[in-house]
């Protein structure tokens, strides 16, 4: 009897786990199918989330990368006027337009421009010592250089020292509309209608262009590479700086320039970026707020989850 009892209870117990599991296996059944209707809900606004934040971020990348060769400047401080032949020599020999930064304060000043007339040369000013009347030679010689060379000559290498406010503002109401300034980094600008450029000023043997050469490299911006023509005229590093440059004028990421034309190109691609910036703001408000809507609505689908754990 007791057996029969519990072969009856087996049976019994056996039947219940059946029917239970049956009803997990239905229960798991409609919660999956409801998962992946809730997923399949939800794909087409995934879908279009991805594309926009993918569009995003290789827009940023677009308007973060420049696309056009960087731009090197070949000047030279001159000393005496022999040094224009030397100076003539490479420019010839390297394929650049050389830039002659003059100083305003040199003894050999009335010896070197009694050469320069008439030579295709682009003249920019700058000098050996700064002193309160500094700006106001500039001023006279800049007018002189033009009335007798008809040249326009607007740049003036201000070095770190002097690189004030003050002496920015008074060389800018001279009539100089290019300012080659010193940089640690890389960094051409345009302000109240002044183009600053950056330079790299040789004066020792030991120079090497590399550093700065790596930023200059497909940047879209200027270097000035200035050479004393005093210090350093006769040394190999003048002819090593120019191989090295010259490898990468050769390999397209580099381009020789004259200053003004250099500073003018540099100002178009300033523009040019912010006038994308501006757009790409305007486009990244509407982006946003249809990013905010698809992840609003995806949420509000996901907020049913919970829904199909319970009904299970």
């Amino acid at each position: 009897m007791l057996k029969k009892l519990g072969y009856v209870l087996c049976v019994l117990l056996a039947a219940a786990l059946a029917v239970l599991f049956l009803h997990y296996r239905s229960s798991a059944s409609a919660s999956a199918r409801q998962i992946q209707a809730l997923q399949e809900q939800a794909r087409p606004y995934e879908v279009e989330l991805d594309r926009l934040m993918r569009e995003v971020d290789t827009r940023k990348r677009e308007i973060a990368t420049p696309t056009e060769p960087g731009m090197a400047v070949i000047g030279y401080t001159v000393s005496s006027a022999s040094d224009l032949a030397l100076i003539a020599t490479q420019s010839e020999q390297y394929g650049f337009q050389p830039v002659i930064f003059l100083p305003v304060d040199s003894a050999e000043l009335e010896a070197i421009t009694a050469v320069m007339y008439g030579a295709d040369y682009e003249i920019a000013l700058t000098y050996d010592n700064w002193d309160g009347a500094t700006v106001q030679r500039a001023q006279e010689l800049r007018k002189t250089l033009e009335s007798n060379r008809l040249h326009d000559v607007g740049a003036f290498l201000l070095r770190s020292g002097e690189d004030t406010p003050e002496n920015r503002q008074a060389l800018q109401e001279a009539g100089f509309r290019y300012l080659v300034v010193y940089g640690d980094r890389l960094d051409n600008q345009f302000r109240n209608d002044v183009s600053y450029l950056n330079y790299s000023y040789i004066s020792r043997e030991s120079y090497t262009p590399d550093n700065r050469l790596s930023a200059l490299v497909s940047s879209e911006q200027a270097m000035c590479f200035v050479f004393s023509m005093q210090r350093v005229g006769e040394s190999g590093v003048v002819a090593a700086t120019l191989d090295r440059i010259r490898q990468v004028v050769d390999q397209g990421q580099v381009e020789w320039e004259m200053l003004t034309t250099a500073a003018e190109k540099a100002q178009g691609y300033i523009e040019q970026r912010e006038q994308e910036e501006k757009a790409y703001d305007r486009e990244e408000a509407e982006i946003a707020r249809r990013i905010d809507e698809l992840q609003r609505t995806i949420d509000e689908i996901y907020s049913h989850w919970n829904d199909s754990d319970s009904a299970s």
